[in-house]
């Protein structure tokens, strides 16, 4: 037997393929079954052989089994929102957005490491068998490369069925790490492996990370304390705050976080180096697995101009965290309340505009003009104590920067432990309302003039003006003779410049951030009057 076999192995057609008129051998289970798996293998091509000679003639992929082939190794296509599409790589749940060059690439080395498989033949009632190698398939794959891997063809990749993205829902909160996955509910914080996963994510998606869950307080979680004053209440207030943002689920009431300084002296100076771009840095190393990702995008509020079409055009599909850092004074954040409630419009360079739903964080060392029943709907503030300063820093403080290459496993670890506890919190109550501390005096002074402030609290006072709103139901001021008052007790503001209108303007703010209850009463001499 052995020397017809190599007699039989001199008539191969360029040593790669051998040619055997033997009757078939009888094979053990164990062989069927890896026979049944070369078949398998091999399943995405037709072998021709001359029927007068009995010799191997040509290889032919058969398309639709080639589709099907590239589907059993992971390779779809992927429609998106806008009608284009990409292709994808799926493995273990995960998506990774390929090029077609590595779908030849993968398919190549496929062919490269198949055992030959040796295909069975009738001619004229005798068996003959062909023994197909890896390189003869390599050899018509190179031959027809375009015909078999053009455009038309690879978009034939559609999948049976509609790929579904695991999303954040309602109740429950995904962070997907390089080892698991972790989700969050009411129930609890499970940490699985990623064939536990119901739909797909895409590959891009995970933090760049292993998890081990632990309960150790890291340092991210005590500078948090100091910025709240080492108050409980006012750390699971932000702690919910800083869960609701992480959270990708936007069917829902949605709200801008501002967050700003406590500001105890009440001057009215902006005092910057609290910690509020940490914060928003923090929350952006939860959602984007690299630097160059785009789910949390930190935007200059310096130069933040409300009214260009193009002030997201940093923002992608992806996007679901917008940063406004460090805005100024008189940011308009009025022009933003679409934005906040009804998702960015992002507008690109020779592209269509399309709308993205997003959260919102706003950090400013001063204080914004948020007036009305609009704003308070649509924005929640929180203060920081001012812990930190130019003076001392959190690398001061701790010895090492935050999210840099000196922190350790641990380091990490017991951040995202923290910072999955502030999603529980948050998935378990809601956002957490804390007291204001000294945001509208802050406010006032910022906005009107601390001369004015000092005066009309003095003025309330000694006419008892409250008081006798409480005894009578209401108490009546003339507008125009308390403008006059106020212009002659402080000369500087009897200027052209400063008007009846902005002095109306800084009572009603004035009576706002107090809590006093007033409406304007039109009538000979137009009144201010006070309620019970």
């Amino acid at each position: 037997m052995p020397k017809l076999l190599a007699k039989l192995n001199k008539l191969s057609i360029t040593n790669m393929i051998e040619i055997a008129t033997l009757p078939a051998k009888v094979n053990t289970s164990a062989e069927i079954s890896n026979i049944e798996q070369l078949k398998i293998d091999h399943d995405f091509y037709d072998c021709e052989i001359d029927k007068s000679t009995g010799k191997f003639k040509e290889i032919h992929f058969d398309r639709l089994k080639l589709t099907n082939k590239l589907k059993s190794l992971g390779f779809f296509r992927y429609d998106l929102p806008d009608g284009a599409y990409q292709y994808i790589y799926i493995s273990d749940n995960k998506l990774k957005i390929v090029q077609p060059y590595y779908i030849r690439d993968v398919f190549e080395d496929y062919i490269i490491n198949m055992e030959p498989l040796q295909h069975e033949f009738i001619i004229e009632e005798t068996p003959t068998f062909i023994t197909v190698t890896s390189k003869m398939i390599l050899s018509k794959m190179y031959k027809s490369i375009k015909t078999y891997f053009s455009p038309e063809y690879l978009e034939r990749l559609r999948p049976e069925k509609k790929i579904i993205i695991q999303e954040d829902t309602e109740s429950t909160k995904y962070i997907f790490f390089q080892n698991s996955f972790v989700e969050i509910s009411k129930s609890g914080i499970i940490s699985k492996s990623y064939s536990q996963l119901d739909n797909y994510i895409f590959e891009g998606s995970m933090l760049r990370r292993e998890f081990l869950y632990t309960t150790t307080k890291g340092d991210f979680e005590k500078f948090i304390e100091k910025v709240t004053g080492k108050d409980t209440d006012r750390k699971h207030s932000l702690m919910s705050l800083i869960g609701y943002m992480m959270h990708g689920y936007f069917e829902t009431k949605l709200i801008m976080l501002l967050l700003t300084d406590v500001n105890k002296d009440g001057t009215g100076e902006a005092n910057g180096g609290t910690g509020k771009s940490l914060i928003g840095k923090a929350i952006g190393k939860m959602i984007n697995a690299t630097k160059d990702d785009s789910r949390y995008v930190e935007l200059d509020g310096k130069i933040f101009d409300p009214a260009n079409s193009k002030k997201y055009m940093n923002a992608n599909i992806d996007t679901r965290l917008i940063h406004i850092n460090d805005a100024l004074k008189y940011f308009p954040v009025d022009r933003l309340y679409n934005d906040i409630t009804e998702g960015i419009t992002v507008h690109k360079h020779h592209a269509a505009p399309y709308v993205v739903p997003t959260k919102m964080i706003m950090s400013t060392n001063q204080t914004l003009k948020i007036d009305g029943t609009s704003s308070k709907r649509r924005i929640i503030f929180f203060e920081l104590h001012n812990y930190y300063s130019d003076k001392l820093d959190p690398e001061m403080d701790f010895g090492k920067r935050f999210f840099e290459s000196g922190w350790t496993v641990d380091d990490w670890n017991e951040f995202d432990s923290f910072m999955i506890r502030c999603v529980s919190d948050y998935l378990q109550s809601g956002i957490i309302k804390t007291a204001e501390i000294n945001y509208s005096n802050r406010a006032l002074e910022e906005h009107t003039d601390i001369d004015f402030v000092l005066w009309f609290e003095w003025l309330l006072k000694d006419r008892e003006v409250l008081k006798m709103s409480e005894i009578n139901g209401e108490y009546a001021m003339s507008k125009k003779n308390l403008f006059k008052e106020f212009i002659t007790k402080y000369s500087d503001f009897d200027n052209p410049k400063f008007k009846q209108k902005k002095f109306t303007a800084w009572v009603r703010s004035f009576c706002e951030k107090k809590h006093i209850n007033i409406i304007e009463r039109r009538c000979t001499d137009d009144e201010f009057v006070f309620l019970k």
